[in-house]
């Protein structure tokens, strides 16, 4: 008896229009999607590319907010008014 494959869903909501696209992965990378299909943690190999590209943006949006924060530190710290400790040293 075949048991029926597990799906899972997209965590940003469903995919409204899609665009197919050829891409080309190290033969490692292949091997990595195709085994998550073949145990069926996904049902194709363009569900594993979405979630990676899901993770990488996110992880993307991540360091750009902590870029910002880092120049707000800086320009902080330039507008400060000098201490005691500025002026000795």
């Amino acid at each position: 008896m075949k048991l029926p494959r597990l799906r899972l869903l997209p965590r940003e909501g469903p995919i409204t229009t899609a665009e197919k696209t050829s891409i080309a992965l190290p033969t490692e990378m292949v091997e990595i999607v195709r085994g998550a299909v073949a145990t069926g943690e996904y049902a194709s190999s363009s569900e594993v590319i979405r979630d990676a590209l899901r993770d990488w943006k996110s992880k993307r949006n991540l360091r750009q907010k902590g870029i910002v924060e880092l120049r707000q530190i800086s320009v902080r710290l330039r507008c400060r008014a000098p201490t005691l400790v500025d002026t000795v040293g």
